[in-house]
C-alpha cells in the first residue's frame, strides 16, 4: 500500500552547474544501501522498506542506478530473474530489509549509510580512480570518455586538490589540468572550502574566472572569505579581482 494521500512523491538532486533541482527517477522512498555483485562487479542499491503508519507500508526493492547525462540519478527496479534480485530474496525478506544481517553485516546498520559525496565513491570506486588517473596524466581521450560516462562534482573538487598538492607537476602542468576541470559546467566543481584553500597559494589570478563566476551568485560568502584570505597573503591582483566581483550584481545563470 502507498500513503493515504494521493501517493505521489518526488526526490531531487541539486545541480550546481544549472542552479536547479534535477529529479531522481525511480521508486526509492526508503533509505538506499549500496550493493555490489561479486561476480559481475556491477553496482546496485537496496531500497529499504517503508512504513506509513495506519496507511500501510511498502516492501524493499533492488534498484539499478543509471547516471544520466544531465546529472540526474535514475533508479530502475530489478525483478525476479535478475541474479542479484534472486540472491537477495533468498537471503532477506523484502518486507524487512533493514534488519537483514546478510545485507549490512555485523558492524553496519541503515544509520551507517554514507553521506554525499562518499556515497558515489563507494558505488563507483573504479570509475573515480580511472578519472583521477586520467587527470594525473592529462589523458584527454580518457577524460572525454569519463565525462561522457558521468563524473560527479565532488570528484572534480578532489581532482583540483590532487593537482594542488602535487610536488611533481610544474606550474604550467598544474594550470593545464585545473583548466580542464574548471571548464566543466555539467557538472561544475562543488568548490568546497578545502578546495578553494588548496587553490589559493598557487593558482594565478588570471585563472580564477570560472571559480568567481560560480561563486558570485551561488556562494558570495565563500567569495568574501577568499578575498580576505588573498588580502592576508598579499595576493594583490587576486584580491582586487575578487573585490570587484563582489561589487557586481548577481547575474542570472546562463541556460
Amino acid at each position: 500500500m502507498r500513503p493515504c494521500t494521493d501517493g505521489n512523491g518526488s526526490a531531487a538532486l541539486w545541480s550546481e552547474a544549472r542552479s536547479a533541482w534535477l529529479p531522481v527517477k525511480g521508486d526509492s522512498d526508503g533509505g538506499l544501501v549500496p550493493l555490489r555483485h561479486k561476480t559481475s562487479g556491477e553496482n546496485f542499491f537496496a531500497s529499504l522498506e517503508m512504513e506509513y503508519g495506519s496507511c500501510g507500508g511498502k516492501a524493499g526493492s533492488v534498484l539499478m542506478p543509471r547516471y544520466a547525462a544531465d546529472g540526474a540519478l535514475q533508479l530502475e527496479p530489478l525483478e525476479s530473474g535478475h541474479p542479484l534480485f534472486d540472491a537477495l530474496v533468498l537471503q532477506c525478506d523484502l518486507r524487512g530489509l533493514s534488519s537483514c544481517s546478510s545485507l549490512f553485516g555485523k558492524a553496519q546498520s541503515p544509520a551507517d549509510a554514507p553521506a554525499a559525496p562518499f556515497f558515489a565513491d563507494r558505488v563507483w570506486p573504479k570509475e573515480k580512480a580511472a578519472f583521477l588517473a586520467a587527470i594525473d596524466q592529462l589523458d584527454r581521450t580518457a577524460l572525454t570518455q569519463a565525462r561522457a560516462d558521468g563524473v560527479f562534482a565532488p570528484w572534480l573538487d578532489e581532482a583540483l586538490r590532487r593537482i594542488s598538492s602535487s610536488t611533481t607537476l610544474t606550474l604550467p602542468e598544474k594550470r593545464q589540468r585545473s583548466a580542464w576541470v574548471l571548464a566543466q559546467r555539467n557538472p561544475r566543481p562543488a568548490f568546497a572550502s578545502e578546495t578553494l584553500d588548496a587553490l589559493l597559494p598557487w593558482m594565478p589570478a588570471e585563472d580564477w574566472g570560472p571559480v568567481i563566476s560560480a561563486l558570485q551568485c551561488g556562494n558570495r560568502y565563500a567569495l568574501t572569505r577568499l578575498a580576505e584570505q588573498a588580502q592576508e597573503k598579499k595576493l594583490t591582483v587576486l584580491q582586487r579581482r575578487l573585490r570587484t566581483a563582489l561589487l557586481q550584481p548577481c547575474a542570472p545563470p546562463k541556460k
